[in-house]
């Protein structure tokens, strides 16, 4: 019974939704279906998309938003001036829906907007009847990067359309990130049970749920035929009322995997049918409100011969200012059979995907080295950190060796080419690179080797609740400055909707091997990630510096971090770990040495300079000459330049000075108190060896003649 009622609800919604598809002359032309979602959003733009349900213009008006002003009194606003706008068609070729970019808006602004249709305000048909969003534009990218900065967005991944509804969107929401990013799998076009019948808009079952659940088992892909069933998968994911009040506040950029791409652990490349079908679908409902390649390569490869301006699959980049720097891979549209033998063949990017990932590295790489090599030399800790970038790879499959999918991951699948991207970035010695990866339904963070899995380590931590099927296992080994030994980083998260795994036997051993590299694996949690770019950023105990930097000036230290907080839907935080800047430098090690030897050296000159004052305060309180004319004149005398000019007059000049007071010399007011408290100086060694060998014979004939008197009056003598 509670298997039946499991698709009672999604069949419930695709009949509501199939009523809208075929009633469309009940409804007003400007009826809204879904929307306004939020998309690229830049410094001085963002995307706006929509599905309507009739061809008739689409046009977004926006206006900034006024400080102190919430949603819910912007929401009660009759008509929002149009300061800037954009116009679009809608056409039933592209299923009534498109994306309006909205440009010409200014840094760092809070802006709130309206969707018109057909020339009136839309009118909202399913969700929470909203037409109203808002956003912040990004900073601008010539911010002054040593100004205070915190700026956070999410990451998350994979939502099956039929584990609806998605609460988990108004815990992320709660936290207010700047946009969040999404790594595939929005929907399983691929899932059974419910499959539309494109000619009369009515869905029909696959079989019984024994052959449901069988199928699901299975993992074979549903025969989907058309677009307009692609389609209809991605309406129930964006239909969620949760999910629908997410995106109306919150920009998102998205990227596609398996799911979204044809069927599980996809490998078909694009030339199938099912890649022309799920690529058609992909750009109506995700790809039209992303970066195009062109837009987002022109903040950074503008100049460079090696950038094209179009291409073939649905990579891109996008830029916040002032910290971080993204590349979202394309890990479905050009990559080998996972079932062909491992080789330089064999590849998940693509020639032209990976060579345009370089570009984009050199480009980071090259504006930030020398500034960065600079402060290193300098070893200066007060000094500004130079400008830096968190240069993120967000990778639909995971980049580690434990992934329990077979060859559909980096590490298991694509060892050679992953050897080859690890070892691009290990051997230009570039900094502050972190994976962002999902799909597995289990995450973590872990440190990433060019290498297969080594030899085993003692213990780890992970994190799973179901002690019926695994025993929650205790913390053995925790996030330390060991972790940091080696500068590249990989975050995992996911599912953010869907049955998480839990952490098999397979994977634990696999974890367990590889101890050293992980910091934390999570398992049987639907999860997402927040990550908030901090500068300055309080420095943990667990960093690196603070780990190998014998120097306390280092916590004063002012540099950039990324604050990572892995929480479930229940708001739980599962872990919380900070990445300071200088846990993903390659030259950390110069780092510290020069920071110990920029102490050492400081430390010496403070003593001096505290000895300088503390002697000087004292002879100017008597008005004599200062030390350092003392010690000319001594080092003078002792080489014997007599007649030296400059000898003489420093004589000169300090015979001139008052005989100091009695008080600041502590001896008799007489003329000859400070000949006498320096001969008696002159003499202090000899004076307190005297003095403590004086002292113990005294002690010894003290206790001496104490014991012997003890002795006489034991026998009846007189003590005395």
């Amino acid at each position: 019974m509670a298997a039946i009622s499991a698709y009672l609800l999604p069949l419930s919604l695709l009949l509501s939704l199939s009523f809208f598809a075929t009633a469309d002359d009940r409804i007003p032309d400007h009826g809204l279906l879904l929307g306004p979602l939020l998309g690229a959003v830049t410094s001085k733009s963002v995307k706006v998309w929509v599905r309507g349900v009739a061809e008739v213009p689409f046009s977004v008006s926006v206006q900034k938003g006024r400080e102190g002003e919430d949603d819910e009194k912007a929401r009660r606003e009759a008509n929002v001036p149009i300061t800037h706008h954009c116009h679009i068609l809608l056409r039933a070729e592209d299923d009534y829906s498109a994306a309006c970019t909205v440009e010409g808006l200014s840094p760092d602004t809070s802006y709130v907007g309206i969707v018109q249709l057909d020339g009136q305000r839309a009118v909202p048909l399913i969700g929470d009847g909203e037409n109203f969003f808002s956003f912040t534009t990004f900073h601008s990218p010539d911010r002054d990067h040593t100004l205070p900065t915190s700026t956070a967005f999410a990451v998350g991944s994979c939502i099956l359309h039929l584990d609806r509804p998605f609460p988990i969107f108004d815990d992320i929401s709660s936290f207010h990130p700047r946009f969040m990013l999404m790594l595939g799998d929005q929907t399983y076009i691929d899932y059974p049970p419910y499959v539309i019948q494109p000619d009369n808009h009515t869905w029909t079952r696959w079989g019984s749920l024994a052959e449901d659940a069988e199928w699901t088992k299975s993992l074979e892909m549903a025969p989907v035929r058309t677009v307009e069933e692609y389609n209809w998968k991605y309406r129930l994911t964006y239909a969620d009322k949760f999910f629908a009040r997410f995106y109306h506040r919150t920009p998102l950029f998205m990227t596609w995997d398996d799911h979204d791409s044809g069927r599980d652990n996809y490998d078909l490349g694009t030339g199938s049918d099912v890649y022309k079908l799920s690529r058609r679908a992909f750009d109506l409902y995700q790809g039209s409100h992303n970066p195009t390649w062109k837009e987002s390569s022109s903040v950074w490869g503008k100049d460079s011969p090696r950038v094209r301006d179009e291409v073939e699959g649905v990579y891109y980049t996008l830029s916040m200012p002032p910290l971080v720097e993204v590349f979202v891979l394309d890990t479905r549209s050009f990559r080998s059979l996972d079932s062909s033998e491992d080789g330089p063949a064999k590849t998940m990017l693509g020639d032209v995907q990976k060579e345009h990932l370089f570009a984009w590295l050199d480009a980071w790489h090259e504006a930030e080295t020398d500034a960065i090599q600079q402060w290193i030399e300098r070893g200066n800790v007060s000094a500004p950190f130079p400008r830096f970038r968190f240069k993120l790879i967000a990778t639909s499959v995971m980049m580690n060796d434990y992934h329990n999918n077979g060859n559909d991951s980096w590490g298991i699948g694509f060892p050679t080419e992953k050897k080859e991207v690890i070892e691009y970035i290990r051997n230009k010695k570039m900094n502050g690179v972190v994976f962002v990866s999902a799909d597995a339904h289990w995450g973590g963070l872990f440190r990433i080797h060019p290498y297969p899995e080594r030899e085993a380590r003692k213990g780890f931590m992970s994190y799973d609740i179901d002690a019926k099927r695994q025993r929650v296992l205790e913390r053995i080994h925790a996030y330390n400055g060991k972790l940091a030994d080696y500068p590249i980083m990989e975050l995992s998260t996911s599912p953010l909707g869907y049955p998480p795994f839990p952490l098999s036997y397979e994977l634990t051993v696999r974890l367990a091997k590889n101890a050293e590299d992980i910091a934390i694996a999570i398992g049987r949690q639907k999860m997402y990630t927040l990550i908030n770019a901090v500068h300055p950023c309080p420095r943990p105990a667990y960093s690196y510096l603070s780990q190998h930097a014998h120097n306390s000036a280092v916590d004063s230290m002012r540099e950039p971090c990324l604050q990572i907080s892995i929480r479930n839907d229940e708001g739980k935080v599962l872990a919380d770990f900070t990445l300071m800047a200088s846990d993903l430098l390659h030259h950390r090690r110069d780092v510290v040495q020069n920071l110990d030897v920029f102490s050492q050296t400081n430390a010496v000159d403070e003593r001096k300079d505290r000895y300088e004052r503390n002697t000087n305060a004292g002879w100017k309180e008597r008005g004599g000459a200062n030390t350092m004319e003392e010690r000319k004149i001594e080092e003078a005398r002792k080489s014997g330049a007599k007649n030296d000019p400059n000898l003489r007059k420093t004589e000169e000049k300090t015979s001139t000075r008052s005989t100091p007071p009695p008080s600041s010399v502590g001896l008799s007011p007489s003329g000859s108190g400070g000949g006498e408290i320096s001969t008696l100086l002159k003499m202090e060694p000899l004076f307190v060896g005297t003095t403590v060998i004086l002292g113990l014979v005294f002690l010894w004939y003290v206790n001496g003649r104490g014991r012997r008197q003890q002795r006489r009056a034991a026998v009846g003598e007189d003590p005395r």
